[in-house]
């Protein structure tokens, strides 16, 4: 299941593209939270697709994620969409977690190579 919030349609577009691409249904975490609809999310796979607002995943989307009860064996994924120095401190923040894989995607791909020998020199 890919679950997006979105703001100017970023997050939509990526969710979309993601769950054409897996298969997986789409949850416009707008409409829930709008509707204050926490109920039971039962699926294996959550993918949650959101963009960053002041480094962070939004509070409201937080609040919504911490009040939803979730399948206890679900395994779940956060795609943030941001950018520059924003997504490139993200990264190195997360990686400190030694997370089991980070996907660094950029418009340009010398900044994805930057950042990826960063991480490796420091978090590897």
């Amino acid at each position: 299941m890919v679950l997006y919030f979105t703001g100017t349609g970023n997050s939509r577009y990526i969710a979309r593209k993601i769950a054409k691409a897996t298969g997986d249904g789409l949850i416009d975490l707008n409409e829930r939270i709008k509707n204050g609809d926490t109920g039971f999310i039962d699926d294996q796979r959550l993918i949650f697709v959101v963009p960053t607002y002041a480094w962070r995943i939004p509070r409201i989307v937080d609040r919504w994620i911490r009040d939803t009860a979730f399948k206890a064996s679900a395994k779940a994924w956060f795609i943030m969409d941001c950018g520059g120095s924003i997504g490139s401190e993200l990264c190195r923040q997360i990686s400190k977690y030694k997370p089991t894989k980070i996907i660094i995607l950029d418009i340009y791909e010398n900044n994805a190579f930057v950042l990826k020998n960063q991480l490796d020199r420091h978090y590897n």
